[in-house]
């Protein structure tokens, strides 16, 4: 994020390895990808807030 302009989205912290298996495993976390490159990698949660 910070190599692209957006410094204060995720730090060296957030998200952390627990926080993106949970995500997997609620089904919640995606990848966009072409031709085996990873273009971007979100959470896509419905519902309440999100910590």
């Amino acid at each position: 994020m910070r190599k692209t302009g957006n410094p204060h989205q995720w730090n060296s912290s957030y998200p952390d390895l627990r926080t993106l298996e949970e995500d997997i495993h609620k089904h919640q976390l995606f990848v966009m990808e072409e031709d085996s490159i990873i273009h971007s990698v979100f959470a896509f949660i419905i519902g309440g807030k999100y910590k």
